[in-house]
């Protein structure tokens, strides 16, 4: 299975990256860059902003997840 982590550099990120690579999950984290996370060493990482749609929507054609958990959403993104 392979799970896309968007934000996954902080907090909740962190903890589900940890939990999905350890059930062996193949681990996408989709971040800025701008954190330096304790990732396990087989997430891959993909670089952008999630607010960018065209970015987000790049990542999301072409990855081909199982799974996606967005652990940055906010109330205004409700909203697109």
């Amino acid at each position: 299975m392979k799970a896309l982590i968007i934000g996954g550099t902080r907090h909740l990120g962190v903890a589900i990256a940890h939990e999905l690579a350890a059930h062996g999950y193949g681990v996408h984290a989709f971040h800025r860059g701008s954190t330096t996370a304790t990732l396990p060493p087989d997430v891959t990482e993909l670089f952008g902003d999630a607010r960018e749609g065209e970015a987000l929507e790049t990542v999301l054609r072409n990855g081909g997840y199982d799974a996606v958990v967005d652990t940055i959403l906010q109330s205004e993104d409700l909203d697109r």
